[in-house]
C-alpha cells in the first residue's frame, strides 16, 4: 500500500487512507485486503495486510478477488495471528466500473457470504463508481 502510515488509531481511519490509494486503480480490477486488529493492554491499533489485485473478469465471471481472499483468510491471517495475535477487523476491496447502465456499489451476494466465516466479522466495498465507501457488519444474534 502506498501510504507513509503502517498503524492505524481506528478502523475507519485504515478503511479511509486504503479507499484513497485503491478506488482509483480499480477501474478495470478488484483489489482486496484485510485489516488487523491488534490490541494491547494500553491500546489497539489497524493495520492493513497485503493488497491483491483480483482478476477483470471475463464473459463467465464478473472482476473477483476470490482467490486473494482465500491466501488473506487462510494464510496471511493465521500467519499474523501466530505471530502477532492479530485477529481479522474487516476484509476490504474495491468493485471496479460497472458496465453502462448498471452499479456496483453495494455488497455482492457473495461478498455478503463472507460474512457466514467464523472470523470475518465486516466486509467493505469501496466502488469506483462513487465515493462511498460500503459496510457491512455480521448481526449478532440477539439473546
Amino acid at each position: 500500500m502506498k501510504t507513509n502510515k503502517i498503524t492505524f488509531t481506528s478502523l475507519e481511519e485504515a478503511v479511509h487512507e486504503w479507499a484513497k490509494h485503491y478506488r482509483p486503480i480499480s477501474i478495470d480490477y478488484e483489489h482486496g485486503a484485510m485489516i488487523y486488529r491488534r490490541e494491547s493492554a494500553a491500546f489497539t491499533t489497524y493495520r492493513i495486510g497485503k493488497t491483491i489485485r483480483g482478476t477483470k473478469g471475463s464473459r463467465f465471471s464478473r472482476p473477483n478477488v476470490v482467490f486473494a481472499f482465500l491466501y488473506f483468510y487462510g494464510i496471511e491471517s493465521m500467519a499474523r495471528w501466530i505471530v502477532h495475535r492479530d485477529q481479522i477487523a474487516a476484509f476490504i476491496h474495491t468493485h471496479p466500473r460497472p458496465p453502462e447502465g448498471y452499479s456496483y456499489r453495494r455488497h455482492s451476494k457473495e461478498d455478503l457470504g463472507l460474512l457466514r466465516l467464523k472470523r470475518i466479522k465486516e466486509v467493505i466495498v469501496v466502488p469506483y463508481e462513487n465515493l462511498e465507501v460500503n459496510r457491512e457488519i455480521k448481526s449478532t444474534p440477539s439473546a
